[in-house]
């Protein structure tokens, strides 16, 4: 990245995205899609491109971070992780009495729906929990980054927007928590997962079945047609990608950004080319979303049982360092950004390197896009310049032989990751039909269950429009099944902004109350 505008817009994304243990990683390359790249999410019959864009998009989300920079350094991948605890793990021994299996079961019972080959599903409750909490995030993101505009602007009109604004945003955010609460099943769900969490390590092998029979490659895996094997994953809500959808607002003022690029940590200014430039703009300006990332093979709850350990005593996660364990932190949204605008201050001396830097043919690198000027006749004395986004050897989740394309990347990476399919347990091949879409050498009802993530993408919809001021009028919060998804995807080019991650705690952490073999 060679400029100070890269260390703003980050600053800016981290103050609306992050909360508790998440944190985001930026792209150092740019990262864009366009809706053919996702049409596996709409798709009724997935083909072969449908199967290599899916792989390649797994394998890009389900690498493990290592630094606050992607991609990381390193190609280790959370199913290898994943399938390391399972395979590895001694359980703890304990029974639950007949009392806590009927409240065990009663708590699964609000949080799945179980399927005839044994594996579950999300409940309907827990499918509107996951809903009206996307709706609260939504409404947490617009406040955050309308008032953090407002907080750092020396500019009166800004300042009275946000009086009006602000309330108005908080009231949103008020009413989304509210709806969360009562539509959402907010406290069963929560209530449900604590006592499943509590009972679980009473008969730890019954859950670790459940888990195991998930991640069981011969049902959640699939190999596209280059021969890759993966386990999928798609982004949530998926109709935040059909036409018409309405994104957020992100915005960046000139004063903003000189004040949060003086805020940047260490870390991140290290990541600046040594000869940055100091841009000074006027506004930047972009829609977003962020979509969480769907997995019917994994869950996270794994990290948190403390009725297992490793044999040989080696670890998951320290919970504090990236650089420690098989699998410190893992990606659990992706943010993305479309119609990106940026407009330079009128500041001819302080601008003046990065004119030279477009003279000379060069585009300006923020890490997730690369800018150069807008082709228009030459701007009167004391307007503003316009630039635009271009793609600047984008990594792409489509087809294509430029080298280091999302596929190829899946591709290397493949070749390392192997641990989690074993050879006795051989995922499910998918080829090519004589209609163009992707058969099922055998299995059919297992290759519905590999796809039950697309699944769960599609039945999860983001009803709640942006905020306007003045507020609209009428009921905003439709049953979470109103709409039906559409099969139009939109238009519009996306780049991503950055990758979500979570860490994860200090895993395993066994419990010393619990008993254990005494052969460890």
């Amino acid at each position: 990245m060679d400029s100070t505008l890269s260390l703003a817009v980050m600053m800016k994304a981290k103050i609306v995205f992050e909360r508790g243990s998440d944190f985001l990683c930026f792209p150092l390359t740019p990262i864009s899609y366009v809706p053919s790249d996702l049409s596996f999410l709409f798709d009724a019959a997935p083909s072969a491109v449908d199967l290599t864009n899916l792989s390649a998009f797994s394998t890009l989300v389900n690498m493990i971070p290592d630094d606050l920079m992607w991609p990381p350094s390193q190609a280790r991948m959370l199913w290898d992780a994943y399938a390391d605890v399972l395979h590895n793990a001694d359980l703890a021994q304990s029974t639950r009495t007949a009392d806590e299996q009927q409240q065990y079961d009663a708590a699964n019972a609000v949080l799945y729906t179980a399927n005839a080959d044994g594996t579950r599903t999300g409940s309907p409750m827990l499918q509107a929990y996951d809903q009206y909490r996307d709706a609260y995030i939504v409404a947490e993101q617009n406040y955050a980054t309308a008032k953090n505009t407002a907080e750092t602007s020396t500019d009166p009109a800004v300042k009275n927007q946000w009086a009006t604004q602000g309330p108005v945003l908080q009231q949103a955010v008020d009413d989304a928590n509210n709806a969360w609460s009562e539509k959402g099943y907010k406290s069963q769900i929560e209530d449900a997962q604590g006592v499943a969490a509590r009972l679980g390590a009473k008969s730890p092998e019954i859950e670790w079945q459940q888990w195991t029979a998930q991640f069981d490659p011969n049902i959640n895996a699939l190999t596209d047609a280059a021969g890759q094997s993966f386990y999928p994953s798609a982004p949530s809500p998926a109709n935040v990608f059909e036409e018409g959808a309405v994104w957020q607002q992100f915005t960046l003022l000139g004063d903003e950004a000189d004040d949060l690029v003086k805020l940047a940590p260490a870390d991140l200014r290290s990541r600046l080319a040594p000869q940055s430039l100091d841009v000074a703009v006027q506004k930047v300006s972009f829609e977003f979303t962020s979509v969480v990332l769907k997995r019917a093979w994994f869950d996270a709850q794994i990290f948190d049982r403390r009725f297992w350990r490793f044999r040989d005593g080696h670890s998951v996660s320290d919970g504090q360092s990236l650089a420690n364990g098989n699998c410190p932190a893992y990606v659990v949204a992706v943010v993305l950004a479309r119609n990106v605008q940026v407009e330079l201050a009128t500041d001819p001396v302080r601008n003046a390197p990065l004119m030279s830097y477009f003279a000379a043919g060069k585009q300006l690198d923020l890490g997730f896009l690369a800018l150069q000027p807008a082709p228009q006749p030459a701007p009167a004395a004391g307007t503003m310049h316009a630039m635009h986004v271009v793609a600047d050897a984008p990594i792409t989740l489509a087809v294509s032989s430029h080298p280091v394309t999302a596929v190829a990347l899946a591709e290397r990476i493949s070749t390392n990751s192997a641990a989690a399919i074993r050879p006795a347990m051989r995922p499910m091949l998918a080829r090519v039909g004589t209609s163009g879409s992707a058969e099922l050498v055998s299995r059919p009802v297992a290759f519905n269950r590999a796809f039950a993530t697309i699944a769960d993408a599609r039945r999860t919809r983001r009803w709640m429009p942006p905020i306007e001021v003045p507020p609209t009028t009428g009921n905003s919060s439709p049953p979470p099944s109103a709409s039906p998804p559409s099969t139009a995807p939109n238009a519009s080019t996306m780049f991503v902004l950055g990758f979500l991650c979570r860490h994860v705690p200090p895993t395993p952490n066994p419990d010393p109350t619990l008993t254990w073999s005494q052969s460890h």
